[in-house]
């Protein structure tokens, strides 16, 4: 099975029923978690938790998002977070964590995911594209992570590409004209 997960945002309880719903997972299914795992909920403790213990499973892939201040919380480099959000409210809820089982973690972190899955090919990033690049090692990382403006209608735009339907674009970030 391939499973995408969206931003999680600190939030364990929809792991918990995920991983019930699906029987748990199993090493042939791929998780493919698109960003944003903390930052906003209550649970961020659990959530780093989980995914830190599982860091070295390679079926699952973790891609960057535009939230993703823990590896510099793991690397002593508080003092670069700009979030608010993440300095005042998840960063006490990780005290005590393993910093170096994080940075392991944040180490496997990837930009994309560009994969073939039941006869369909499938785009993976963290803030969508209105289109496929041609190259896509040539895109800066950080378009995979932010996007253009928040309210760009990437959906729409790669709809209008008439890319079909064997070739799949997920993502998380934004869904403002859902």
């Amino acid at each position: 099975r391939l499973v995408v997960v969206g931003d999680v945002h600190g939030n364990i309880e929809p792991l918990k029923q995920l991983y019930s719903l699906t029987n748990s997972f199993q090493s042939s299914d791929l998780i493919v978690f698109v960003g944003d795992i903390l930052d906003r909920g209550l649970g961020n403790r659990e959530v780093l938790d989980l995914l830190v213990e599982h860091r070295n499973k390679s079926n699952i892939m973790i891609l960057e998002g535009n939230h993703h201040w823990e590896r510099l919380w793991a690397e002593d480099r508080v003092d670069e977070i700009r979030s608010p959000e993440f300095r005042n409210n998840t960063m006490p809820q990780l005290e005590g964590m393993d910093k170096k089982a994080v940075r392991e973690w944040c180490s496997r972190w990837c930009q994309l995911a560009y994969l073939s899955f039941g006869g369909k090919r499938f785009f993976i990033t963290h803030a969508g594209l209105g289109y496929m690049p041609e190259h896509i090692r040539w895109v800066p990382t950080q378009v995979y992570i932010r996007g253009g403006e928040y309210t760009d209608d990437v959906d729409r735009w790669w709809q209008e590409k008439g890319y079909g339907d064997n070739l799949i674009q997920i993502h998380g970030h934004r869904n403002w004209y859902a």
